[in-house]
């Protein structure tokens, strides 16, 4: 077994679980990946980019122990340079982002190493200026996923 940081295995465990239930409750074009720094220069307007972001990381001091388990701010971000801006194309992608929330919610890794505690719902409202301004649509959802130390 190699050791990956926390945060890493945090992020690839939410990108198998995001990426395990394409084609069975949503489909993807790419699979999801995890990054540190969100491209905000969306140039392929075919495919929906699905990103797992890390922005933050504490350490739960629960105990005397040198390793502790660690506690991670995740957003999970949906994004497509858009060709048009008609609601069919705005609702499809809103609904992604809801299934990847119903994905995500309450997930443990199968080692039960990984557990998402908190996911903000996905907000309702789309930002008007994001989509029609640089015809991007570009919205998340937050999680705090806790990692335990390795065995």
């Amino acid at each position: 077994m190699s050791v990956i940081a926390p945060s890493a295995e945090a992020c690839q465990a939410l990108v198998d679980r995001i990426n395990s239930g394409s084609g069975i409750a949503y489909t993807l074009t790419t699979p999801a990946t995890y990054t540190y720094v969100l491209d905000e220069d969306i140039k392929d307007t075919a495919n929906i980019g699905v990103i797992v972001v890390h922005d933050r990381e504490r350490t739960l001091n629960e105990s005397l122990d040198l390793q502790q388990r660690t506690s991670h701010d995740v957003r999970i971000v949906v994004q497509q340079k858009l060709t048009n801006t008609s609601a069919t194309t705005i609702d499809a992608l809103r609904l992604l982002l809801r299934q990847l929330y119903e994905r995500v919610y309450g997930f443990q890794s199968a080692d039960q190493r990984v557990t998402v505690w908190e996911c903000d719902e996905p907000d309702e409202e789309t930002d008007r200026a994001t989509v029609v301004g640089p015809r991007v649509f570009q919205q998340g959802i937050e999680l705090r996923v806790e990692v335990e130390p390795p065995a």
